[in-house]
């Protein structure tokens, strides 16, 4: 997306996704026509809204192939996986156990929330990933305890790209009884997961990764083989089946069943398109940076993702001040970016401190063009040649 002179080109779609014009059409009439409250539905008003509401669920489950009464929306995927993690925590503690399994390249989103638990008591396992970034599937198995409540491992990265291996993750899980919460909130733009086949039971996702609205997301739980029962995070009115009480944002659910039917028919069909968009880059990138070092390229990747390194010496900061002014992407994930923190999903892969602290992450998306993708590579070579001389006269 380049708007004109001035505007830097975006290539940051795995941050956040501009909102579909089809969507923003859908979700007109929910702002000031049909306002009603969706809990109130003895006028037209209120049952107009909760009409959409369950349009919206239904689309939602569709896209995912399971059963409506499987999807409870959220504010957004951090909310859902607080939900999930918290929920199955309190639920299950005095049933199964309190042992979880945690990947160590997952978002800090999960990170933190069974950080929050294992204050309040449960036992905590990190899986170790290979150098590919794909989870060790060997140290896995050997983390699970009989008390084992949960597997956390999200389907592809948000910083690499890397996918793990869902479906055999699954299979595991299901063996050994054990439920499967899978973060799909990057990869369902460009991937065709359907939970109940790979084996997962609690999902959750985002609408503003899937040219939706920002502040709405929701957490597929499974009700069959097994039926995940969770402890509510909000108490209130009652909404969503007792799970997560508060009016609804019906604009917002709309937009996502909106963004989910979209994304059905139009960003999973062009995959093939963004990963030749995404290999065209690295190649361009490599021809004029030869010493560039590519994460994760070696195991499968999400179409849309590419995180590379530059390995000179360089001052990161004035880079990216320089380089952001025509170029719009992430030094990792968009949560830790302002920080310059080095990524601990590098550091989980193995990769050096000095590589890790010079690494970039472009993210594509279906309006990226390939002159953008050519004219963003001219960026980044020239500076990093700026940086690199500037560098010899320190």
């Amino acid at each position: 997306m380049h708007k004109g002179e001035g505007i830097p080109i975006y290539l940051d779609y795995a941050a956040t996704t501009p909102v579909a014009e089809e969507v923003v059409e859908a979700m007109q009439p929910y702002w000031s026509f049909h306002f009603g409250n969706p809990s109130n539905t003895l006028h037209y008003y209120g049952r107009s809204a909760r009409e959409a509401i369950e349009r919206a669920r239904v689309q939602v489950a569709s896209f995912l192939g399971v059963t409506k009464e499987e999807i409870v929306f959220t504010s957004g995927a951090t909310e859902a996986i607080n939900f999930a993690i918290k929920g199955v925590f309190w639920r299950y503690r005095q049933v199964k156990g309190k042992h979880f399994i945690v990947g160590a390249t997952e978002h800090k989103a999960v990170l933190k929330a069974f950080e929050t638990i294992e204050r309040r008591g449960a036992e905590i396992s990190i899986a170790p990933v290979l150098p590919d970034g794909t989870v060790d599937m060997e140290a896995l198995q050997s983390l699970i305890r009989p008390d084992t409540v949960m597997i956390a491992l999200m389907y592809g990265n948000n910083e690499t790209g890397v996918i793990h291996p869902v479906s055999e993750i699954g299979d595991l899980c299901r063996r050994r009884g054990i439920l499967f919460l899978c973060d799909a909130t990057q990869s369902l733009a460009y991937e065709d997961i359907r939970p109940r086949q790979l084996g997962i039971h609690l999902m959750p996702l985002s609408g503003h990764k899937l040219y939706g609205p920002k502040g709405v997301g929701a957490l597929f739980v499974s009700r069959r083989n097994p039926r995940v029962r969770l402890i509510p995070l909000i108490d209130g009115g009652g909404q969503e089946q007792g799970l997560r009480s508060g009016t609804h944002f019906v604009p917002g659910i709309v937009g996502l069943g909106a963004a989910c039917e979209r994304a059905r028919q139009k960003l999973r069909p062009q995959r093939d398109q963004i990963a030749q968009l995404r290999n065209r880059f690295e190649e361009l990138l490599h021809a004029k940076i030869p010493e560039v070092v590519f994460h994760g390229q070696t195991a499968p990747r999400l179409a849309h993702i590419s995180n590379f390194s530059l390995p000179a010496q360089i001052d990161m900061k004035a880079l990216l001040e320089e380089l952001t002014q025509y170029v719009a992407l992430s030094t990792s994930s968009a949560c830790t970016t302002a920080d310059l923190r080095l990524s601990h999903v590098l550091k989980a892969m193995g990769v050096q401190p000095s590589l890790a602290h010079t690494a970039l992450r472009v993210s594509l998306g279906l309006p990226t063009t390939t002159s953008e993708i050519e004219e963003a590579v001219e960026h980044i070579y020239r500076c990093y040649h700026q940086q690199t001389e500037a560098s010899l006269y320190k």
